[in-house]
């Protein structure tokens, strides 16, 4: 389960998992990991136009 995106520092990349944790992980939810990062992914391909 690693995060891609340009590394926090380690210290900050703790206090964003434990944010991860504290939100719901329901389906179809835009806090959901892996809806997030196709929302990246999105992101960057338009942003790569």
């Amino acid at each position: 389960m690693s995060h891609n995106l340009s590394a926090p520092p380690q210290k900050k990349a703790n206090d964003r998992q434990a944010w991860f944790d504290a939100v719901p992980q329901t389906p179809g939810s835009i806090f959901d990991e892996s809806r997030l990062a196709h929302n990246l992914d999105l992101l960057n391909e338009t942003g790569s136009d």
